[in-house]
């Protein structure tokens, strides 16, 4: 449950509480106070009671008529005076009828006075009316309240949601001076010391990745021009991969420094693998969108990896949205499948050097898809592996 509906059914609960609390006091209080204004009232209203039965009658239908209700006079030893209605004789106090309440009082000439009141529900109703206008009146007042609260929490979560998804810029905004705004100064001030990391770190990568590849040239050269030999040619196989490792690494800082693809054109998938690999079969037909030159390096990596890896045929088919690398090698666990996409991870019996590659080429192929706006994951079965890449709908 959100938090403001929990805010707000609490208030709610609570004011619908506070006014059953009052109605209550209230009924309980009116009892009280009715019983002491009935002894008040039966004084002053049998001081002049005339001694005639017929206005005495009259005088106690009066009464009934005014107090809406019945009521009832007696001598000492219960003989009936008059009556309006039907009031049963008994002990001075309070009583309970079916339908309502009465009273008997003992008058100071010795005589008893019986008063019963009628059940009226359009009485109660009018109460009950007026009590659920007061809880709407506090239901309506609490919405607001409970709402101002929760916005300010729900933007302070959208803004981290942001941050967290990879928008470092991204910041909330700061209202008021109670501990919500001072939570909101806290995620700013900690999201510039994370952001001024990273883009620190990015750079540098970058640059290192950069600096290197001069010297690597300067090496290679110089290895190309002593005598050829095995020594030689293992010496420039390695630099080599250190220089393809080295691209790798500044390429994937570049993309981590933009906020995605710049150079976007729409390719053939049968061009796009063509010019990878044209012995590479394609099933079906499909359309991505991207840069050009990162996504031929993802084909190219898939590719290499069904083959380095995977169980010859290797053929790439065209999806909704994207396309799969597929082979007939034997399917890979959950586990084993998910740790592919981990930088310099090598499948056990898969030394560097052995079956080519140090583990960056799937690693750059999920940054490459995400830099898309899509996603890459791996797919086992009977009929052997696929790696199944979406891509974002750029037209």
């Amino acid at each position: 449950m959100r938090l403001y509906v929990q805010l707000y059914v609490a208030f709610v609960a609570i004011a619908l509480l506070c006014v059953v609390s009052v109605g209550c006091l209230a009924v309980m209080g009116r009892e009280r106070s009715w019983s002491d204004q009935a002894h008040a009232f039966a004084e002053m209203w049998a001081a002049d009671l005339p001694s005639e039965p017929a206005r005495l009658e009259r005088r106690v239908d009066d009464l009934a008529a005014f107090l809406d209700g019945d009521v009832a006079l007696w001598t000492a030893s219960g003989d009936l005076l008059a009556s309006e209605g039907d009031v049963p004789f008994g002990e001075p106090g309070g009583f309970r009828v079916r339908g309502g309440h009465g009273m008997r009082l003992a008058l100071p000439d010795g005589r008893m006075l019986g008063v019963q009141t009628h059940f009226h529900p359009r009485r109660h109703f009018r109460f009950a009316i007026t009590l659920l206008v007061l809880g709407l009146v506090v239901a309506v007042g609490c919405w607001p309240v409970a709402r101002r609260l929760t916005r300010r929490l729900e933007a302070l979560r959208e803004g981290a949601d942001r941050w967290g998804a990879g928008d470092l810029d991204a910041r909330v905004t700061v209202r008021g001076g109670d501990e919500v705004a001072a939570v909101g100064v806290a995620f700013n001030r900690a999201a510039d010391r994370v952001q001024a990391l990273v883009v620190g770190q990015q750079r540098l990568l970058a640059n290192a990745s950069h600096e290197l590849r001069s010297p690597l040239a300067r090496l290679r050269m110089s290895l190309e021009l002593m005598e050829p030999g095995p020594l030689v040619d293992g010496s420039v196989a390695e630099i080599e991969e250190l220089d393809a490792i080295v691209g790798d690494v500044l390429r994937s800082a570049r993309m981590d420094a933009q906020e995605g693809p710049h150079d976007v054109v729409e390719l053939s998938l049968r061009a796009l693998v063509a010019a990878v690999d044209e012995a590479v079969e394609v099933r079906g037909e499909g359309v991505v969108t991207g840069e050009e030159r990162l996504l031929a390096r993802l084909v190219r990596n898939l590719v290499d990896n069904a083959r380095r890896h995977g169980t010859p045929p290797v053929w790439v088919e065209a999806l909704d949205g994207g396309f799969a690398v597929c082979d007939a090698g034997p399917a890979l666990s959950a586990d084993e499948a998910e740790r592919l996409f981990e930088p310099f991870y090598r499948r056990e019996g898969h030394a560097e050097g052995v079956h080519g590659g140090v583990g960056l080429g799937l690693a750059m192929v999920r940054q490459i898809a995400r830099f898309h706006g899509g996603e890459v994951r791996y797919v086992g079965g009977a009929e052997g592996s696929r790696f199944e890449v979406t891509l974002a709908d750029r037209g």
